[in-house]
């Protein structure tokens, strides 16, 4: 595998600490910047990330290079985010982090878990009945599990070995959408982000891409 150069805006929160980590398990050279590192606040999730190989720079656009393989943003990034700018005037390919992730479990056997709610326990569930059984996969999450959790590692993100990737995706910016998994579990659906008619849509949108099986209600 190639080695890249990633780099992550906002990298403190949930979604992308778990990507920057999942990158860097991967080989790659991985950057990450954050407002609340730019204001000094030195959160235990940059203790962390740096002491896992994660380099943490200024919001300011120094950490990119016209080499380098994507900016990653997620729907929290501002357009206006003076690293989005650099990444344009540089022609650095900007990446949402979703689309980043899918790219990482393609060609591997993938289960996604969607819901309105609850997909952060059953992803956390599945990964340790997987790690349990001796399969050793890889997990994506929305949240830590303890089990997981080091001075090294936020315990979002499981690094495994083997062809099981399992991950949370999301249907609050549609997201979800940039996976095509083997399996699915979709945990519930109700009114949130979206009118209710308008959710049913979308995770059907999201079930007709699921290859092999979906687990959810009726």
């Amino acid at each position: 595998m190639q080695r890249k150069h990633y780099h992550l805006a906002g990298v403190g929160g949930v979604g992308m600490s778990a990507l920057a980590q999942a990158l860097a398990d991967e080989g790659h050279c991985v950057t990450g910047s954050d407002r609340f590192w730019d204001q000094g606040q030195r959160l235990e999730v940059f203790q962390q990330l740096e002491a896992g190989g994660i380099r943490l720079v200024r919001q300011d656009g120094s950490a990119l290079a016209p080499d380098t393989a994507g900016m990653i943003f997620s729907t929290a990034i501002e357009p206006d985010n003076p690293e989005m700018a650099a990444a344009q005037r540089l022609g650095v390919p900007l990446l949402h982090r979703a689309r980043m992730l899918a790219d990482l479990t393609a060609g591997h056997r993938c289960i996604a878990v969607a819901g309105t709610c609850g997909k952060t326990t059953v992803t956390g569930l599945l990964g340790w009945i997987f790690e349990c059984l001796g399969l050793d996969p890889h997990v994506v999450n929305g949240g830590a599990v303890l089990n997981w959790r080091t001075p090294q590692r936020v315990g979002n993100v499981r690094a495994g070995a083997s062809e099981w990737w399992i991950v949370e995706v999301d249907e609050s910016d549609r997201s979800l959408l940039n996976f095509d998994p083997e399996w699915a579990v979709i945990t519930n659906i109700s009114k949130d982000h979206f009118e209710l008619e308008e959710v049913e849509d979308l995770f059907r949108q999201f079930a007709e891409k699921v290859k092999k099986g979906l687990v959810c209600g009726e």
